[in-house]
């Protein structure tokens, strides 16, 4: 790679996704450790800064290096978090298996979560509203609905 260019194709960002992958959801490495760990595999992000940047820094280099992995993390797609409806999925799941009498396992990233996360955190994110609670399994459907004036 030559040592004026910012940021690395396509070609070898893809040379080093499963690594990445691996280290970042599999080994649970926090993202300031992976963007090292990313220079040690071979991937050298950013080498020689533009000459516009006046200070040359180590400190410049880890911000570009970091900015341009979390970059390819969004777009690989590469969460450590569930958001919100993928965690109401995952309530409606269990309690469905729940009601006919069968245990689940969740496993996210090729990690089983523990039963204890699983219902903290799907309690966390269930509908907590009056009419949620007053009609249960009713409040997705009427969801949509806007009140006429």
């Amino acid at each position: 790679m030559p040592s004026s260019r910012l940021k690395p194709t396509e070609d070898e960002w893809l040379r080093y996704k499963a690594d990445i992958r691996r280290l970042y959801l599999i080994d649970d490495i926090p993202l300031k450790e992976l963007v090292g760990k990313v220079g040690e595999l071979g991937l050298v992000v950013t080498s020689v800064l533009p000459t516009h940047v006046v200070r040359e820094s180590l400190l410049t280099v880890i911000i570009h290096r970091k900015a341009q992995l979390e970059y390819q993390l969004k777009k690989w797609e590469f969460k450590k978090n569930m958001d919100k409806s993928t965690w109401l999925y995952v309530g409606h799941r269990v309690e469905k298996r729940k009601r006919q009498q069968k245990k689940s396992e969740v496993i996210y990233n090729g990690k089983r979560l523990k039963p204890s996360t699983i219902e903290t955190e799907t309690e966390r994110h269930r509908d907590k509203s009056t009419f949620a609670r007053l009609v249960p399994g009713e409040s997705k459907r009427v969801r949509g609905i806007r009140p006429i004036h």
